[in-house]
């Protein structure tokens, strides 16, 4: 039990790893999906990426490093979430939500589409006390991925959320390149929802560890021309995102040779940003019955 801003005892629920086995994948199931440039795998646990493989060349981090991860599927909210309140309940999950530890149901429909989807359920309403629906659809097209969120709210009351992905590409540091925009301005740490700066050098970049400038992560608006890597392993990948906002984001261990360029949908909580998901202005907010369909794109090429 927490107290209250008046000194009144409120009920605080815990992460979602608290929980019960039964909320967590039991059975988890792999589906894949290829034509002639692209095979893709992606799993039920958490509808994440688990292979990209280009002409056979895997792309997607393999979990060498101290990472333990390769993808994630960012929903309800992105970054920390140990403390929010909905309804005037206190919450806590996970870092970047509760789906990326959830039991997707998956959906073949042919050689170069599969979908997994995600809806409320018992446990999930303890954290997060809202009915929705989340279908995620991978669909190949030539050497593009595109990435597909259909979220709907199928409650009686307005469902806040933030959503996006996390997907890792191996890159080489000291060799590989990365194209941002020749001016842009990026988010400063703490994170606050206005104050942002230029970075200071902007066009083709060579990938070195302190690109981040001691930032955890470097924040955008998402410009009008696509980010572009060349991974400094033959292999060109382009961000054609739609979102509002990139985050771009690698560990400070060397042993981790990957690059994040994630699209968000939404930021985390700022330091301006009351605990009520209901009173953050960077959350879509979706009227009763309401569906919102966004989408990302990643194109692939050798060099």
């Amino acid at each position: 039990m927490g107290k209250g801003r008046f000194g009144k005892r409120q009920k605080i629920h815990s992460p979602l790893t608290r929980y019960p086995a039964s909320f967590l994948f039991a059975l988890q199931l792999d589906m894949q999906i290829k034509n002639s440039f692209l095979s893709v795998t992606a799993t039920s646990l958490g509808g994440e990426l688990t292979s990209v493989q280009l002409f056979g060349q895997e792309l997607l981090y393999q979990k060498e490093g101290t990472w333990k991860f390769q993808d994630h599927i960012l929903f309800p909210l992105i970054g920390p979430a140990d403390r929010y309140s909905c309804k005037g309940q206190i919450h806590s999950t996970n870092r970047h939500g509760f789906a990326r530890n959830s039991d997707f149901f998956p959906h073949q429909k042919n050689e170069e589409q599969m979908s997994f989807s995600l809806k409320e359920n018992t446990e999930s309403l303890r954290l997060y006390p809202y009915r929705f629906s989340f279908i995620e659809a991978f669909i190949l097209e030539e050497e593009t991925l595109l990435r597909r969120y259909e979220i709907t709210n199928t409650g009686d009351e307005t469902l806040p959320f933030a959503t996006g992905s996390h997907p890792a590409f191996y890159c080489e540091f000291g060799k590989a390149k990365l194209t941002l925009p020749e001016h842009f301005l990026y988010f400063t740490e703490p994170l606050d929802g206005s104050t942002m700066k230029e970075y200071p050098k902007g066009g083709e970049i060579t990938l070195t560890k302190d690109f981040l400038l001691g930032m955890d992560t470097l924040i955008l608006p998402t410009p009008e021309a696509p980010i572009v890597l060349d991974t400094g392993r033959d292999i060109r990948i382009e961000f054609q995102y739609a979102s509002p906002y990139i985050a771009i984001w690698t560990p400070k261990s060397d042993e981790d040779a990957f690059l994040c360029v994630e699209p968000w949908w939404g930021l985390p909580q700022t330091t301006k940003d009351p605990d009520e998901l209901m009173g953050r202005p960077f959350l879509t907010q979706l009227e009763p019955k309401e569906k919102r369909i966004i989408e990302d794109r990643i194109r692939f090429s050798l060099l």
